[in-house]
């Protein structure tokens, strides 16, 4: 029974985990360079001027942190000023800071960026960036592998999303009386009347 019990259990777990990513990647192929979310921002590196710290097509999340915290080195996402690229989200590092002027420079670059960053134009400091995700990101990007991701998580949540909602219901103790599954046979009887109900599925005794 307990070994059954922890199967079931462990399979909703990974149900809710590779729902939940799918969600996510969706969400960032849909909105990366678009939104802020309590200050953080997620981008794509387009070039590799910041090679080899990271590489074209990696993810970039930066976070919004007040002026007195940045300082030379920092990694920073803003929007550039620069002719060929006006308007442009440009990610690159601090080389020194005068006053409000911040002067920057890709580290694959042989120059510094001619024009520097004032403070208003900084969206974030880099704080993490991921080559593999950035790959799994561009690829859920296209309009067919996104439809594959979301009818995988549809199918996922039509199947075993009551049979995860019951064991992990019982597991923390969100059933009858709050009890969990520790020391309460009726928590585990409960689980398997409302997997059995819910999706067919029979528990061993």
């Amino acid at each position: 029974m307990a070994k059954k019990f922890i199967t079931n259990l462990i399979s909703a777990i990974l149900i809710f985990i590779i729902a939940t990513s799918s969600i996510i990647i969706v969400y960032v192929a849909i909105f990366v360079d678009d939104k802020s979310v309590f200050g953080f921002r997620i981008f794509t590196a387009v070039s590799n001027s910041m090679s080899p710290t990271f590489e074209k097509g990696e993810l970039i999340l930066a976070q919004k942190v007040a002026q007195e915290k940045l300082k030379a080195g920092d990694i920073i996402t803003f929007i550039s000023s620069a002719e060929d690229i006006f308007g442009e989200i440009n990610t690159h590092r601090i080389e020194r800071i005068e006053g409000d002027a911040y002067y920057t420079k890709g580290d694959a670059n042989d120059y510094a960026d001619k024009v520097p960053v004032p403070f208003s134009d900084i969206i974030g400091r880099v704080i993490w960036h991921s080559n593999i995700i950035g790959n799994v990101v561009a690829w859920a990007q296209k309009p067919n592998n996104m439809m594959v991701i979301i009818g995988a998580t549809v199918l996922f949540a039509f199947f075993d999303a009551g049979k995860g909602v019951a064991i992990l219901g019982r597991v923390f103790g969100l059933g009858k009386k709050g009890r969990g599954i520790y020391g309460a046979r009726g928590g585990i009887r409960v689980a398997k009347r409302e997997c059995g109900r819910k999706r067919g599925l029979r528990l061993a005794r």
